[in-house]
């Protein structure tokens, strides 16, 4: 609750509960969905890629259908094919690689027939896959003895249909593409393939027909040059409408076919330009750096905090784009919603402490209010009473003009002059320290000789009340420079008191001293206590501890101004009372070094005095 509740909890909290909601939502999976939406929009945003001329797609499309009749065909079509593409290697034997996209897992009468023309091409790679039982639906024997290498065609399309990556080696089986680029590497020049161990994250080229295509049909017929075959890769597989449809980022409505698949892993082969999604431990990076994200937007008022969310929300997306095109998959959906939950979770906790901030600062000018109201109407009271006891004296004076009386009379108009002319003063002294917040002239305080002309006048007042006023100063107590007037009236009106409420034969004492770093003065009076229930409103404005042992009466403003005295000096009052003594203590800090004084008898049995009473 302490850090909660610092300056650095406050800046800290609402990115450190961000960062561990965003954890939560992740484990859960429920930014899958927005993850795969951003990762088509990435591909579509970057556009297409330049094909590979290497890789030359034959496609058994509608067209292709319509002519040749219901697809599956005999294999006699597939032999027809590959004499044409042997027939293209007279100059320059096996120098294409032929990869049919196709499953042959059950027999046919013409098997030998396409046996042998595989034989002669000497190239070919075939698919197999597995049912949904975990059967292998392998090539029947004779082709597959008769191809070079085999490739599954198994593929997981994720949530949105779409396919991110493949598995490239399954119960020893590679995926089509890679047993395509192995055969192609037994006879030509090695293209480096990545590591088999891992998923490979495609980098899809296009829309479906961005690599070079040609239909099945002008293919057998001759209407292509079949010299475009040349030293290529030459995929074959079905396209056509409704068979072994496929989504891609740019293709979903109508989709494509997994031909295409296939053609993207192999051209992203021959390129070296497979995604690389980034390492986990940079999403934990990121989360374990949002409670520095809500310590930088904290305080910063909420136009900024607005400006600085979609600052990060939108460098973000940038950065991810740039990574993007540089081969790199970067979440985006997972960071852009934690920065704007930042965001959101800073500009709500500082604008809830602003209102708690300013429901209290209502509650203090409302307490204000009340207390202003009440000094008010008890300030009128006290200002009206003087005046009433003059008018009273004035009519006396009119009904009884008898010179007996007159000096009486003026004996208390005299004192209630003097009484209106104290409050007035006194009422005018505390607003004035209560409104004035510059600081007065600083004087250099010698504490032993400024003190003993401070206390002169109440030494002769406490001589005529039968009172003995002590007065001792540490040795070596560090000389200030302070605001001499504040000072001096505050030690006035406390001496003035404690003379005041203190009964014959008793002692009055002042003793300054140095407890580093704080200069500590104490006045302190025998003889007389204040009841604990009293000590809280000591220093109100006009409150009168009662006192039957004093007959004076102030106007009740003296340790109102005392405390405003104290907070001027940047010091504290404090009272304490008890076993007949009270001691005001008032202390003020010093940046200077502590000085150790050696204590007197004296000032031993003045501590004791004033701690033990």
């Amino acid at each position: 609750m302490i850090w909660i509740s610092s300056k650095w909890g406050g800046r800290l909290l609402p990115g450190t509960l961000t960062a561990i909601a965003i954890a939560g939502l992740l484990k859960m999976g429920l930014f899958d969905p927005l993850e795969q939406t951003t990762y088509r929009l990435l591909f579509q945003l970057r556009g297409s890629l330049p094909a590979d001329q290497r890789l030359v797609m034959i496609e058994i499309d509608d067209a292709s259908l319509q002519q040749l009749g219901r697809f599956p065909w005999s294999r006699q079509q597939y032999a027809k094919l590959l004499n044409l593409l042997d027939a293209n290697n007279n100059l320059d034997a096996n120098n294409n690689i032929v990869v049919l996209d196709l499953l042959f897992s059950e027999s046919s009468p013409s098997d030998a027939q396409l046996a042998e023309a595989m034989k002669r091409h000497g190239q070919v790679v075939l698919a197999s896959a597995w049912d949904a039982a975990g059967k292998p639906l392998m090539p029947v024997p004779q082709l597959r003895h008769a191809a070079i290498a085999t490739g599954h065609i198994l593929v997981q399309p994720s949530g949105d249909g779409t396919v991110h990556s493949v598995i490239p080696l399954l119960k020893g089986q590679p995926i089509l593409g890679v047993a395509a680029m192995q055969a192609r590497n037994l006879v030509q020049a090695k293209v480096t393939l990545p590591p088999l161990d891992r998923p490979l994250w495609l980098n899809w080229i296009g829309s479906a027909h961005q690599a070079p295509h040609y239909s099945f049909i002008d293919v057998v017929e001759g209407k292509v040059n079949p010299q475009i075959f040349h030293n290529k890769i030459v995929l074959v597989g079905v396209t056509a409408t409704g068979v072994d449809p496929l989504i891609s980022p740019f293709n979903q409505t109508p989709p494509t076919s997994s031909l295409y698949l296939h053609a993207t892993l192999i051209q992203n082969l021959l390129q070296q330009n497979l995604l690389h999604p980034l390492h986990p431990i940079c999403l934990l990076l990121l989360l374990l750096s949002a409670p520095l994200c809500s310590w930088s937007l904290a305080g910063r008022g909420l136009t900024r905090q607005i400006s600085g969310t979609v600052g990060l929300c939108g460098g973000w997306g940038i950065f991810s784009f740039c990574l993007f095109h540089g081969g790199y998959l970067a979440p985006i959906a997972a960071p852009v919603a934690m920065f704007a939950m930042i965001g959101c979770a800073t500009a709500l906790s500082d604008r809830t402490r602003e209102t708690g901030r300013l429901q209290r600062q209502l509650q203090h000018i409302q307490q204000n209010g009340l207390f202003k109201d009440e000094f008010l109407r008890t300030a009128t009271h006290e200002l009206r009473s003087p005046v009433v006891n003059m008018q009273n004296v004035l009519t006396l004076l009119k009904l009884s003009p008898a010179r007996s009386n007159l000096e009486q009379y003026i004996d208390l108009l005299e004192t209630e002059c003097q009484r209106e002319m104290e409050l007035v003063n006194d009422l005018l002294d505390l607003q004035r320290l209560e409104a004035s917040v510059e600081t007065g002239q600083l004087e250099t305080i010698h504490w032993h000789d400024w003190l003993e002309e401070v206390s002169l006048p109440f030494l002769v007042r406490a001589n005529v009340k039968q009172q003995t006023l002590a007065l001792k100063v540490a040795p070596n107590l560090p000389t200030v420079l302070l605001e001499e007037t504040s000072l001096r009236r505050l030690l006035a009106e406390l001496l003035n008191n404690a003379c005041k409420y203190s009964p014959a034969q008793t002692e009055i004492g002042i003793l300054a001293q140095f407890q580093a770093p704080e200069i500590v003065i104490q006045i302190y009076n025998t003889g007389a206590e204040i009841l604990p229930e009293n000590l809280t409103r000591i220093f109100e404005p006009f409150y009168r501890a009662p006192n039957p042992e004093s007959q004076e009466s102030g106007t009740g403003l003296g340790l109102a101004i005392v405390k405003k005295l104290a907070e001027r000096l940047g010091g504290k009052i404090e009272v304490k009372s008890r076993s007949q003594t009270t001691t005001f203590t008032f202390r003020f800090p010093i940046d200077r070094g502590c000085i150790s004084p050696n204590e007197s008898a004296y000032e031993t049995r003045c501590r004791d005095i004033i701690e033990n009473g």
